[in-house]
């Protein structure tokens, strides 16, 4: 397998040379776990390299298998950015998805681990249901409008409501992003 390169060529064309060297590391040192797992049976092993410019706006993505970013644009409509890939370790031949998007005035951008997603109710059975992503949807739109700490901690909030006092399978993380009005 050779190691993905056009996020690297990308950050060459656009950025200057500290910029395109920290773009071309990071995309190397993940092809170099690829390379590591592949084809190791490891289970599920996410992984996502992104970067934010905040000058531009210009948001590359680099995925195996993580959640993809949800992108929230100042009149409420909710974008899904990323592209299927594999998660680490699962497919010699597997590589990580990569992309990229504009993000303008006033976006927010959500990147969160699969345990928030996958953080489920408390159930008689054990096999509680999942709170999924059309959940963490409506949480995240219900909170938009707070600062960027309260929108994470109103998420933070409805999932714990939702799945309760027991022991967490999965961390919970959340960052949110919001780039300034104009």
């Amino acid at each position: 397998m050779t190691a993905p390169a056009a996020p690297a060529r990308r950050s060459l064309s656009a950025e200057g040379p500290a910029r395109a060297v920290a773009g071309i590391l990071a995309a190397a040192a993940l092809a170099a776990v690829f390379l590591l797992l592949a084809g190791r049976r490891l289970g599920a092993q996410g992984a996502s390299y992104d970067e934010l410019h905040q000058a531009d706006g210009a948001f590359r993505w680099l995925d195996a298998g993580h959640p993809y970013p949800l992108l929230f644009h100042p009149g409420g409509a909710i974008e899904e950015i990323g592209a299927p890939a594999l998660p680490l370790g699962v497919r010699a031949a597997s590589a990580p998805a990569t992309g990229d998007a504009r993000l303008g005035a006033g976006d927010l951008l959500v990147l969160y681990s699969d345990g928030l997603v996958e953080a489920r109710s408390p159930s008689a059975s054990g096999a509680g249901e999942e709170f999924g992503f059309d959940r963490l949807e409506e949480s995240l739109a219900r909170h938009a409008d707070r600062s960027v700490e309260g929108l994470r901690d109103g998420v933070l909030a409805d999932v714990q409501r939702f799945a309760g006092n027991g022991p967490r399978e999965d961390d919970q993380t959340i960052l949110v992003l919001r780039l300034p009005a104009a």
